[in-house]
């Protein structure tokens, strides 16, 4: 049962997969957008480092890019993915109501998902102290004594950029896994591991 086609599928109702509703639907181009705004992760976040975003709540943000994505002439739809095929250069998706959907184009847009460590208070202390993105949040942490938990390339990036904001940086980790020149640039740092 094919309820319709269109040219661009996006799978991701999050910030980028409507930016890219935004732009697809602009040139024109039929768009279906998939996914659930609230379970994106920018949905609970409070957002301040947007050009022309002074703290905002995700929520109000992504509801805003909804508005703009439909505007633009994107569908959007709040159902899950089920099954994703490809057959004769066309995509088909099927959503939990039964309906399927095809296009020529696919953007996969689904975001990502925070490795949490399970401790307690992390969950309430996001954005008051706990921080997923060092990139972000680094200005926030000037002459603080903070802790990166991690034994990946990402970890111990994130603790070679916050020695620059930082008083003391430390880095957890049982067991380190990251290239050789991250190893000896950790070696030459002051990060105490």
């Amino acid at each position: 049962m094919e309820d319709s086609g269109f040219d661009v599928i996006i799978l991701g109702s999050g910030p980028a997969g409507l930016q890219a509703a935004i732009h697809a639907a602009r040139r024109k181009a039929s768009v279906l957008v998939l996914g659930r705004v609230h379970k994106s992760s920018a949905f609970t976040a409070h957002i301040e480092n947007y050009i022309c975003i002074g703290g905002e709540a995700g929520g109000d943000l992504l509801k805003q890019a909804s508005t703009k994505a439909a505007e633009s002439g994107a569908v959007l739809l709040e159902e899950d993915v089920m099954e994703l095929t490809r057959s004769d250069g066309e995509f088909s998706v099927r959503v939990e109501s039964g309906r399927t959907f095809s296009a020529r184009a696919l953007i996969l847009a689904m975001g990502v998902s925070r490795n949490r460590l399970g401790v307690k208070g992390e969950k309430e202390l996001l954005g008051k102290g706990v921080s997923y993105c060092v990139d972000c949040d680094a200005g926030f942490y000037r002459e603080a004594d903070v802790a990166v938990v991690g034994c990946g390339s990402a970890a111990v990036s994130g603790a070679l950029t916050l020695i620059f904001y930082a008083r003391e940086v430390h880095l957890v980790c049982d067991e380190l896994d990251v290239a050789d020149y991250l190893n000896e640039r950790l070696k030459e740092s002051t990060i105490n591991i």
